[in-house]
């Protein structure tokens, strides 16, 4: 019989190893991303998507933005324009490939659709700042408990 980690999400808010700096902008989904990334254990600044808000990229000098705006693209394009080697994860409202494929175009490292996950989020978060920076950040403390599949 093969053996399979079953992973469980309540060991996955356990105290994180890596602190990374995340810039949330716009959107109407910051407070509930703020807390969630938050209790993970990153540092999060949320900010507005007017020039003056990302101005404040250079002061907080983030690990990874994240964009939650109807307007992703345009405000991916002036981020990657303005830093060409910042880490970007854009979230696109609903689930249409359409919209994901378009911020990626407009210069996302990737892309989520909305509603998302928390946990999935924060493991892409890693994810792109390992291929942005060649900075390796720990997985969250999820201790893999063995279960059989038939």
């Amino acid at each position: 019989m093969e053996q399979r980690p079953d992973r469980g999400h309540d060991a996955c808010f356990e105290e994180p190893e890596a602190v990374m700096r995340v810039l949330l902008v716009g959107g109407s989904a910051l407070a509930e991303l703020t807390r969630g990334l938050a209790r993970l254990g990153h540092d999060v600044l949320a900010v507005g998507s007017d020039e003056r808000s990302l101005r404040l990229i250079g002061v907080f000098d983030p690990d990874v933005i994240v964009i939650a705006t109807p307007d992703a693209r345009a405000v991916c394009r002036r981020l990657r324009e303005a830093m060409p080697d910042a880490a970007i994860v854009a979230l696109a409202g609903g689930r249409a490939p359409e919209e994901r494929i378009a911020a990626l175009d407009a210069g996302a490292d990737d892309c989520l659709g909305t509603p998302c996950e928390t946990l999935e989020l924060d493991a892409r978060l890693r994810a792109v700042r390992r291929r942005c920076t060649g900075a390796v950040p720990q997985a969250r403390a999820c201790e893999p408990s063995w279960s059989g599949v038939a």
